[in-house]
């Protein structure tokens, strides 16, 4: 079975990583602050940075108010292909989800794709 460091996914979260540290930056907060303000150490901060932790949606909306930075700023603008695998994916793990977890996701995974066209015209 294919772990979470050979799924195809590794430079996403690397992408996703490097956006957090320049707006925690931008922000003017170290990592310690982050950690303290999200609940993780400052080590888990370093590896969601570096790519290397992967982290959980809520996490994620935590983060993005901790450095007050859109969370259209903090993910990297897949192509159709890379939405569509993506939708593929988080779909086998949610088949034992409730519908409202089901929907929720894949509502912001079809997101990611409006965010990439919306963006083209800029």
């Amino acid at each position: 079975m294919a772990g979470a460091a050979d799924d195809g996914y590794g430079d996403f979260y690397k992408e996703v990583g490097r956006r957090i540290r320049a707006a925690r930056m931008n922000a003017k907060i170290t990592q310690a602050e982050l950690a303290d303000l999200i609940g993780l150490t400052r080590t888990s901060v370093t590896n969601l940075e570096a790519g290397r932790q992967r982290m959980p949606l809520h996490l994620f909306a935590a983060i993005e108010r901790a450095v007050r930075a859109p969370a259209g700023s903090l993910l990297p603008h897949l192509d159709d292909d890379s939405v569509a695998q993506l939708d593929r994916t988080v779909g086998r793990h949610l088949l034992s989800a409730p519908d409202t977890t089901k929907d929720f996701v894949q509502g912001a995974i079809a997101g990611l794709g409006r965010t990439r066209e919306e963006g083209q015209g800029d």
